[in-house]
């Protein structure tokens, strides 16, 4: 346990961190090797895509989500696709 404890912390700490570099969630949430990760990160985008992260960051976040829509062959990634794209800024505000 200890070594996969190790292996997933600095994942984790980006995913969940409060203040994430946009550019890492979408690196995690498009190349990840493991499932789980691209999964809980793609949801996060939707999140982050009503954050103050610039435009560009924004135009990167959409992208990912629209991606993960479009391309991915896993269910479940499309679904966390599909509801990070829904997300709004209402919801946004209460998960924060």
């Amino acid at each position: 346990i200890d070594g996969i404890r190790r292996h997933w912390q600095p994942k984790l700490q980006i995913i969940l961190g409060t203040d994430p570099a946009i550019g890492d969630l979408v690196n995690i949430a498009s190349h990840d090797g493991d499932r789980m990760f691209r999964i809980e990160t793609t949801l996060r985008l939707g999140i982050y895509k009503h954050g103050s992260i610039g435009r560009g960051n924004k135009r990167a976040v959409e992208r990912a989500i629209q991606n993960a829509m479009e391309q991915t062959d896993d269910p479940m990634l499309a679904e966390a696709a599909r509801a990070a794209d829904a997300m709004t800024l209402k919801e946004r505000r209460r998960v924060y």
